[in-house]
């Protein structure tokens, strides 16, 4: 499944930009593995910019990110791709971010 989160990573890094871009790291940080649920993700960061699921029932929502660069303000945000991977149970399983930069390379 992972190579199939950077193969949409990358493909939907090459989209233009897209409504629901992120620029909240507050609100990532809220997702906590193991108690939130699909539903409370989508209520907290809108709808995703891309879902996939596997055939295990296992599924993931993809979200870009454009973050502040909190450690240093004047150096540019951080971009990406945010993946959000979900069990079967629906209650978020992990969260893997993919800056730009990475992804572009896969």
């Amino acid at each position: 499944m992972k190579s199939r989160l950077l193969l949409a990573a990358a493909m939907l890094l090459s989209l233009p930009a897209l409504a629901g871009r992120l620029t909240d790291a507050d609100k990532l940080n809220q997702l906590k593995p193991g108690k939130t649920t699909a539903a409370q993700t989508v209520e907290l960061l809108g709808k995703p910019n891309q879902e996939n699921r596997s055939p295990d029932g296992r599924y993931a929502y993809m979200y870009e990110f454009d973050l502040p660069n909190q450690a240093d303000p004047s150096q540019p945000s951080l971009q990406g791709v945010a993946a959000l991977l979900f069990s079967t149970g629906n209650v978020l399983e992990d969260v893997q971010m993919f800056k730009k930069a990475d992804a572009a390379k896969k």
